[in-house]
């Protein structure tokens, strides 16, 4: 019954995946490329709070999808012929009309989907979700599809989630021990609890950083993306990919970047919005650092440093290294 409602055949899609840590612009970046008609966007399918009903667990981890369980095969399978359905959300800042549209149809996420159902103009499929980052092979092995990795210095990710008051802890890492092996072994026999705050961000984005490693390793052609590159210069990177992925890079796209990223002239998020896109995007980084103590920093860089060395300049600067350079956009 539901592929009556496909307008599309996700089948015959280029497929594209934006990925990374939390909080490194993944939002931004599948709103941007949303803005051509011909793009479909799937919200975060694989984020236990507001994805698929099937999806239980945080941070889903396989590498061959042929090793994946029945279901847990079954749930990517879905992705890829829109056979799905998402958690309805409902936010404290909804209005009474709001709530009640949601409990009786749709919202948020789901909303998209439909939308997606809906577009006949629809060319490409692109799947915006941080939490499916250890999904990535296994994805890719189904389907090749456009990988960008979005990475933001592990001080600016740490400097956002204090911000937000976000505590995000990395059980859901440790807790599945070839996970935790391939890419947390300073973990494998270490208590989670005893971890500050700081510490388990510090670790999650140290994880994160080593899948990144590791798909490039194994041959899958990521792009990586460092959030402080593009926010430098918005426009001209997006453009740049408009042109790679053959999308429509009109005036009207351009306006709407300059405007959400350099227009207003401050860098700071309205207090307590997660998500605002009408900053300066260029003072990201240092507002994101002011965040921070000093001991707070020491223990982030020395957690992160495995990989921060490898693509910075500096543990304390957004320059990134010979190294970074050489992977920032590459073949884009």
């Amino acid at each position: 019954m539901r592929s009556r409602f496909i307008r599309s055949d996700p089948a015959a899609h280029r497929w594209l995946i934006v990925t990374g840590a939390p909080r490194s612009g993944t939002s931004y970046f599948g709103e941007i490329l949303g803005r051509d008609p011909r793009m479909n966007t799937l919200i975060e399918p694989f984020n236990p709070d507001a994805g698929i009903p099937a999806v239980t667990e945080r941070y889903m981890y396989g590498a061959d999808p042929d090793a994946l369980s029945r279901g847990d095969r079954a749930i990517l399978e879905s992705l890829f012929s829109y056979d799905f359905k998402l958690k309805t959300v409902h936010s404290t800042r909804d209005r009474l009309i709001e709530t009640v549209f949601k409990t009786l149809f749709f919202g948020g996420n789901q909303l998209a989907l439909l939308k997606a159902r809906m577009n006949a103009q629809a060319e490409y499929s692109l799947i915006k979700d941080p939490i499916a980052v250890f999904l990535v092979e296994a994805l890719y092995r189904m389907r090749a599809m456009d990988v960008f990795f979005l990475v933001r210095h592990p001080l600016s990710f740490v400097g956002s989630l204090k911000r937000l008051g976000w505590n995000f802890k990395v059980h859901p890492l440790t807790s599945k021990m070839d996970l935790c092996a391939a890419f947390l072994p300073e973990l494998v026999d270490r208590d989670p609890d005893s971890l500050s705050w700081c510490e388990h961000a510090a670790y999650i984005w140290l994880a994160i950083g080593r899948q990144m490693q590791r798909l490039i390793d194994v041959g899958i052609p990521v792009t990586p993306i460092f959030h402080e590159q593009i926010s430098a210069d918005p426009a001209s990177h997006y453009e740049r990919i408009y042109r790679h992925l053959g999308l429509d890079w009109t005036d009207e796209v351009r306006a709407h970047v300059v405007a959400t990223s350099t227009a207003s002239g401050k860098a700071g998020a309205q207090t307590g919005v997660v998500h605002d896109f009408f900053r300066d995007s260029s003072s990201i980084f240092e507002h994101s650092l002011a965040q921070l103590d000093d001991e707070e920093r020491e223990t982030v860089i020395r957690i992160t440093r495995p990989v921060l060395d490898a693509w910075y300049a500096a543990p304390d600067s957004a320059t990134l290294s010979d190294t970074g350079t050489a992977l920032h956009m590459r073949g884009c």
